[in-house]
């Protein structure tokens, strides 16, 4: 293909053919009716992707490797995928792919908000994984993870070493797969952008300062009988909270006041 692997793009092409097929068994077990996969690359996992008889489009942002796929009789969006704004690509679809290890945690997110993707098979770095499944009170607990678990069933599936790629990243990667759950509301997103910012603060003072609450000052009085009937201590930090408890906690302050609840039902719909 007479490529080279570009830093800027964070291309670390998958060369170990063992890990391309426990990747794609991974992807059969999920019973995709339609894949797309981001980053096809050199083909590791297209080739064999494409002998499923399932349709296939790909989002590849560098141009020499979309145009060579694209004369291979490939559906090929040229294209920079969070920059993707018809959603209908990825309705019902199956995402796959070996992201670039510095957009995984944005796209996660764009995935979990906007794209009606039902499903994932994807390979992160493993720091970033470690985010995702992380429990309440664990240091790598945070908004990623309360937001990744939101929306989605997450699985880890199978680890892979540096030298399985090339060039070779400086930290290894991990496969998980998603299983839609909900959709990601934006107000639940921003609520939490400023739960976590700063997140060794009391949460229940940064609370009543939101702009995003129902009323412009929410009674202290009402947030701490909200807070004592989730069983969330006064002193409490972002990180020490549940998932569980973060989403009733968005419920009582902010519901679905922003408009998200005829939205997410939409979307749930078409799942």
């Amino acid at each position: 293909m007479n490529i080279r692997p570009k830093k800027s793009l964070g291309q670390n092409f998958l060369i170990n053919p063992f890990i391309s097929e426990q990747i794609v068994s991974i992807i059969k077990e999920l019973n995709p009716s339609s894949l797309i996969e981001i980053g096809p690359g050199l083909g590791s996992l297209t080739t064999p992707l494409s002998q499923l008889n399932i349709p296939l489009t790909l989002i590849e942002l560098d141009s020499k490797i979309a145009d060579f796929w694209k004369q291979k009789k490939f559906s090929v969006i040229e294209k920079d995928a969070l920059q993707i704004d018809d959603t209908q690509i990825f309705e019902s679809s199956t995402l796959v792919g070996n992201l670039p290890y510095q957009i995984s945690s944005r796209l996660v997110i764009q995935s979990s908000t906007h794209w009606p993707v039902r499903q994932m098979c994807l390979m992160v770095q493993k720091e970033v994984a470690d985010r995702m499944t992380s429990l309440h009170k664990q240091k790598s607990y945070g908004l990623l993870s309360v937001a990744a678990q939101y929306a989605w069933d997450i699985q880890k599936k199978l680890e892979v070493k540096t030298s399985d790629f090339h060039p070779p990243p400086q930290v290894e990667g991990r496969i998980l797969t998603f299983k839609r759950k909900n959709i990601l509301p934006v107000s639940f997103l921003s609520f939490l952008k400023e739960c976590f910012q700063q997140k060794r603060k009391i949460l229940l003072k940064k609370i009543e300062k939101m702009k995003i609450l129902q009323t412009p000052s929410t009674p202290t009085a009402y947030l701490q009988h909200t807070f004592d009937k989730l069983n969330i201590s006064a002193s409490a930090r972002a990180e020490e909270l549940s998932v569980d408890q973060f989403v009733k906690l968005y419920k009582l302050c902010i519901g679905d006041s922003h408009g998200n609840k005829n939205n997410i039902s939409q979307q749930k719909s078409r799942l």
